[in-house]
């Protein structure tokens, strides 16, 4: 507990005063009713105990011959034998820049009192790479048959591409024993971050996109072209915009459309039916590194809106 000396009574530092000369530490912490902590503290504020570096010669002469000796160094006894702390022999000993880092030497078990554990791990850093791989595989070969797979039973598929076997787990949707046959099984596969339909529209020159969305607002930039709405042509895709700044991460963003204004001026149009982290990364460093570039946000809300009014209707092949 921590007592300040507003917690001692005139009676009390008067008594010190008087006795902390005749009378030990644990004396009058007992005849005051407080720790030994407590008296020491309240001495020292009151500079009744000798606050300076009162070391002679002849004893920081013995610390260094202490600490140039080789093995343990007994700082408890060197402390005793003086009339010091240990606490203050060791801060001496700092001050005067004597080493007092000591390593403990390691104690060897014998390998059969070692824990399964850690001989498992000493066998494991003294493989090589190729030895641990083969470890590892025998060992999960065998937690399988023992315990079965943890995803599940494998079975035996089909690839439609090569015509090849393969076993897989049942819960795995790989219909291809490879990515090389998925694309060419699949010529554009499905993109993650996506649900829309991919694929390629006749009715806009046979050009592929990759949902509905993209296509219905192709579909609608047609429909402000032939009504001389202020567009005049677009384009998929044409431009990619790279972040020499960026070392990882997003390092560059293609607009879905490039749009060319009557006026001889130039949008780029986004069309985002679900907007994920990366695709929200890539358009807040393109506003950061091309602020002149005017790029607008399709989004699923405009859609809804549009269908609201009722001008899907209006346009051809609507999705």
């Amino acid at each position: 507990m921590w007592y300040n000396e507003t917690m001692y009574t005139e009676i009390e530092k008067q008594y010190l005063v008087e006795n902390h000369s005749s009378m030990t530490i644990t004396e009058l912490a007992f005849k005051l009713g407080r720790t030994t902590g407590s008296i020491k503290n309240k001495l020292w504020r009151m500079r009744l105990v000798d606050t300076s570096d009162n070391w002679t010669t002849a004893q920081i002469e013995a610390l260094r011959v202490l600490y140039s000796s080789d093995g343990l160094i007994d700082v408890k006894g060197f402390a005793s034998s003086i009339g010091k702390e240990k606490s203050n022999v060791s801060r001496k000993a700092r001050l005067l820049g004597l080493s007092t880092s000591y390593t403990r030497p390691k104690k060897h078990k014998p390998t059969e009192e070692l824990s399964a554990k850690y001989r498992k791990k000493i066998e494991c850093s003294n493989r090589t790479p190729g030895e641990q791989k083969e470890y590892i595989s025998l060992t999960r070969k065998k937690q399988f048959r023992e315990h079965g797979h943890p995803r599940g039973k494998r079975v035996m598929r089909t690839c439609p591409s090569c015509g090849k076997f393969f076993e897989i787990e049942n819960s795995t949707p790989n219909v291809c024993c490879c990515k090389d046959c998925a694309l060419k099984y699949f010529p554009h596969p499905q993109n993650t971050y996506t649900r829309g339909k991919g694929g390629k529209r006749p009715d806009l020159n046979n050009q592929y996109f990759r949902s509905r969305y993209e296509a219905n607002y192709a579909r609608y930039l047609n429909f402000l072209i032939r009504n001389k709405e202020g567009i005049e042509k677009w384009e998929f895709e044409p431009d990619t915009f790279w972040f020499e700044k960026i070392k990882r991460g997003v390092r560059s963003y293609t607009p879905d459309f490039k749009v060319y204004l009557t006026d001889k001026s130039i949008e780029y149009h986004e069309v985002k039916g679900w907007d994920y982290p990366r695709g929200k990364t890539a358009r807040k460093r393109m506003a950061k590194y091309y602020p002149n570039i005017k790029l607008i946000l399709i989004n699923e809300e405009f859609f809804k809106a549009f269908k609201k009014q009722g001008m899907d209707k209006l346009i051809d092949g609507w999705e």
